[in-house]
């Protein structure tokens, strides 16, 4: 009794029910006497009310998130270095969130040619800034990717570094891995290629300042204004160019569902894109260089009288019957495709501050430039065949961790708030 009292307090203070539920779980599986199995059985009982108060602070615990030791080791000089690229002079451009914290991974800068554009999508250098098996970078590692959940955000790197050395702020020197392509007038891509350099952003602009412009509800100034309506052109021709009928759907209720028509999150959306999937095209090129794939298979979904006819999907709205029909996208080290978007190659590689998968495919990007080692390439395959089965494990979990968490957040408020 006095065991269990003790270890009903640690519990209690620590809140390590993942560590103690496997614990117990091992010890039960020995077939101990019966008088042990009881005390099993009441340490299970003890956990199990521990588990189903669930408040945040438990769910955090539960999912191994910790919110100090990032801030605790972001500036040890052991954590990170900074390189020398070659500096580029481009009018580039960030169109993001409006608030003050916001981290920047992304710019854009457009070029208006006789028979078409070159578009620029610049993408923050995570990869070769923070040193591989340094504490920044387990830690990083280990959150996965930042989280924004209903009363906080907990971020995969510390603002304190990435604010100072990584966001893409208007008028700091960064480094950047860019991607360059030349787009006909009918969106047909020519010719791409990527490039490590140094840039300077020259404005950053938030979503709904970008949406004024293009509304033409204020006027700019003309430079900005002439940049912001060719990165429109050029990304509204690669949205035409390249959707099937369920991408065309989904977009299309969002559409309905918003009270704004979100003109720059277009821009964005459709740069990202288009940088995820050249990403991967062009690292397959090295065939000594392991690439990462998001893939999404074809889903078999019936047609609609087979819907209307299974009663287990009566009074489901249209969202919850596709997620049952589609299948989740996941990574994988074959390339299948990705059915969603209607592209032959996809990846995670345009937010790199902000997902630890798109770090690793930075560091692939700069392996291919190197000169590696059979020894080498070996550590290299295994590596990568571990971090995606990885990858895949810790996506599922954070999503429950996001949705147990809402649930424990929603149970802070009193019922008129609810």
């Amino acid at each position: 009794l006095y065991i269990l009292r003790i270890l009903k307090e640690k519990i209690g203070e620590r809140q390590i029910y993942p560590l103690y539920a496997e614990k117990i779980s091992k010890l039960k599986a020995l077939h101990l006497p019966q008088k042990y199995q009881i005390i099993l059985n009441e340490l299970e009982n003890i956990l199990k009310k521990k588990k189903n108060k669930n408040t945040t602070t438990d769910v955090l615990h539960k999912y191994e998130i910790n919110l100090e030791q990032a801030t605790k080791i972001s500036n040890c000089p052991e954590n990170f270095q900074i390189l020398s690229y070659k500096e580029i002079e481009s009018v580039a451009l960030s169109i993001d969130g409006s608030g003050k914290d916001t981290i920047k991974d992304d710019a854009l800068s457009v070029k208006r040619e006789k028979d078409g554009y070159v578009l620029g999508i610049h993408i923050a250098d995570v990869g070769n800034f923070i040193i591989p098996n340094s504490p920044l970078d387990l830690n990083a590692k280990q959150r996965y990717k930042s989280l924004y959940l209903a009363d906080q955000v907990i971020h995969m790197i510390s603002p304190a570094i990435s604010k100072q050395y990584l966001s893409l702020e208007e008028g700091e020197k960064r480094n950047v891995i860019s991607l360059y392509v030349k787009i006909n007038k009918s969106g047909e891509i020519e010719s791409y290629y990527f490039s490590a350099e140094t840039i300077t952003v020259k404005q950053n602009l938030s979503y709904y300042y970008a949406d004024n412009i293009l509304r033409q509800e204020i006027t700019p100034p003309t430079e900005l204004d002439y940049n912001l309506k060719l990165l429109e052109q050029v990304t509204s021709l690669l949205r035409n160019s390249q959707r099937n009928e369920f991408q065309f759907m989904k977009e299309l209720i969002k559409e309905i569902a918003t009270e704004e028509n979100p003109y720059s999150e277009k821009i964005v959306s459709e740069s990202m894109i288009l940088y995820n999937s050249l990403f991967p095209k062009y690292l397959s090129n090295f065939s000594d260089i392991p690439t990462i794939y998001r893939v999404h298979d074809k889903p078999q979904i019936p047609n609609l009288s087979a819907i209307i006819a299974d009663t287990n999907l009566l009074n489901k709205d249209l969202f919850t019957i596709l997620n049952e029909y589609y299948p989740r996208a996941f990574y994988s080290l074959s390339n299948t495709g990705h059915y969603g978007l209607k592209l032959d190659t996809y990846s995670h590689s345009s937010a790199p501050i902000r997902k630890y998968t798109d770090l690793f495919m930075q560091r692939l990007y700069f392996l291919s430039q190197q000169q590696i080692t059979v020894d080498q390439l070996k550590q290299l395959e295994q590596e990568a065949i571990d971090f995606v089965e990885y990858a895949n494990r810790r996506e599922k979990e954070l999503k429950m961790f996001e949705e147990e968490y809402e649930k424990a957040y929603i149970k802070t408020f009193k019922p008129s708030e609810k």
